[in-house]
């Protein structure tokens, strides 16, 4: 079962893995990689997010329309950049949300333009020093999200 769904979908990826693969053994590069699942993990799920899946040393999430996109960078921020030097790229819109795989082994999936953007965006990011890119929905999202909060406090 597909549908049409409007979000956020972020691909976070390890600075330098490859690098760090060829110096160490693969029961290190296991260790490294679980560690880093866990932890980007945990910051995408407390911020009430949906871990979609893993590309080699990179975790794929999405984050429904209602849910903070601000939260979730927030949270990845600290991650990344206290114990794991990661990249981050985000875009929003509308992509397919499905059920992929071996009818004995199902996953959720996010796929479409924006999600070929999330990584890309994921690849710039690696370059900057911020280490963080976002297209402009996500910019707006962010943005109206900021609003909202300040409205509140005022109300």
């Amino acid at each position: 079962m597909e549908r049409l769904i409007r979000g956020t979908v972020g691909v976070v990826d390890l600075n330098h893995y490859n690098e760090y693969a060829r110096k160490h053994g693969d029961s290190e590069c296991l260790d490294l990689l679980q560690k880093f699942y866990y932890k980007t993990g945990n910051a995408v799920l407390q911020s009430g997010g949906e871990i979609i899946g893993y590309a080699g040393d990179a975790l794929i999430f999405f984050i429904h329309a209602g849910g903070s996109v601000d939260a979730h960078v927030q949270a990845l921020k600290k991650v990344c950049t206290r114990k794991y030097a990661a990249h981050i790229g985000l875009a929003t819109g509308e992509m397919l949300y499905s059920r992929i795989g071996h009818p004995s082994k199902t996953r959720s999936a996010v796929s479409g333009g924006k999600v070929r953007e999330a990584f890309i965006l994921c690849n710039e990011a690696g370059l900057l020093p911020e280490g963080i890119v976002m297209d402009m929905e996500t910019q707006q999202r962010i943005e109206q999200e900021t609003q909202q909060i300040e409205q509140e406090k005022v109300a």
